[in-house]
């Protein structure tokens, strides 16, 4: 399991750089990479006054939350903009990525299974899928109790703005 978590740990510092460069700004619930608290704070804010919220406003919260290390926050808005958009391939990704980080397995696993069903372009989901699938093999973990195959994730930062 060592091996696993310093590749996790190695993803999600890769990871890191891979974010896009926006505004430093969170107004309007857009991504700031440089301050998620005030992400979470305009998201927050234009969630309660939006009848029908878009997918997009829980996941850049969901994101924002995740970088803050708020792990149960950052799955519960994923869930919610997967709800709003069952086909957000995004979404998937990045709370397969939370159960990862929260040791649930089989339930990252079938999330990054949707992510690439719903976009097979998506080369980082991909790329990081591999790179645990054979981390995993390594160490003999082939398959789940439950027979989902290990080894599908991905740690990477998107944001969605408006359009």
């Amino acid at each position: 399991m060592r091996l696993i978590s310093a590749l996790l740990a190695g993803v999600w510092v890769m990871s890191k750089g891979l974010a896009p460069a926006v505004a430093s700004t969170a107004a309007g619930c857009n991504w700031a990479p440089d301050d998620p608290a005030a992400v979470v704070q305009s998201c927050t804010a234009l969630l309660s006054l939006e009848k029908a919220p878009a997918a997009w406003m829980y996941f850049n919260r969901g994101l924002a939350f995740k970088v803050l290390g708020q792990l149960d926050d950052a799955h519960r808005d994923y869930t919610r903009a997967i709800e709003v958009d069952p086909s957000f391939a995004p979404a998937y990704a990045n709370r397969g990525n939370v159960r990862i980080l929260r040791n649930d397995v089989p339930g990252g696993m079938a999330d990054f299974r949707t992510a690439l069903a719903l976009d097979q372009g998506d080369d980082v989901t991909r790329a990081n899928f591999e790179a645990i699938e054979a981390a995993l093999q390594k160490v003999g973990a082939k398959k789940s109790h439950n027979g989902v195959s290990l080894g599908e994730t991905a740690s990477r930062h998107l944001h969605w703005r408006r359009r």
